[in-house]
């Protein structure tokens, strides 16, 4: 559809009248249902992270294990809870160009890297707790197996979530093509 075409549907389009407050009410960050989602999950990640970090010492043995294993452990929270809340901010200003198709070619590019980035911090995440729990187990065949067990989930776990990225993003840039059309 040329630009013409689409500006003269859209003028056609009749629409409800709305007042200031309405129009004010769907701008605010609080009413957004992405942003919304995002908050929820955050908070199920930081009130989660929090109860481990708290019980974790005693409950998980942190106190017989060396210091550094312990701050990697937390390193590792603190970023997978950073790169979240990186995400939530990347995901409040989408506005970020002259017109819709620029601001969407910038999103598709910072979601493009933030897609990496998570991809990174999982796997970062994983290994901490990797260190934290088998640091001083002496590994039998059985636990090695188990051990083996457990990486492949997560490795199936990380593949799915490069998937989803995948998919995410290629439809977004499918949505640029058809707001752009060929060039």
């Amino acid at each position: 559809m040329e630009f013409d075409e689409l500006k003269a549907t859209w003028n056609k389009t009749a629409t409800a009248p709305m007042t200031g407050a309405e129009i004010s009410d769907m701008l605010k960050e609080n009413r957004h249902p992405v942003l919304n989602g995002i908050r929820i999950q955050l908070s199920l990640e930081v009130s989660g992270f929090l109860a481990f970090l708290i019980c974790y010492y005693s409950l998980f043995d942190g106190a017989d294990k060396p210091f550094l294993v312990n701050a990697l452990l937390i390193a590792v929270i603190a970023a997978a809870l950073a790169y979240g809340i990186y995400g939530y901010l990347l995901n409040r200003n989408l506005i970020r160009g002259q017109n819709i198709a620029a601001s969407l070619e910038t999103y598709i590019d910072k979601l493009s890297h933030y897609a990496i980035g998570t991809l990174l911090t999982r796997l970062l995440f994983v290994a901490g707790l990797a260190v934290f729990f088998s640091y001083g187990i002496h590994f039998t065949l059985y636990k090695s197996l188990c051990a083996t067990v457990i990486v492949l989930v997560f490795a199936v776990q990380l593949l799915l979530l490069y998937r989803i990225w995948q998919q995410r993003i290629r439809r977004l840039r499918q949505t640029l093509a058809e707001i752009t059309g060929p060039n």
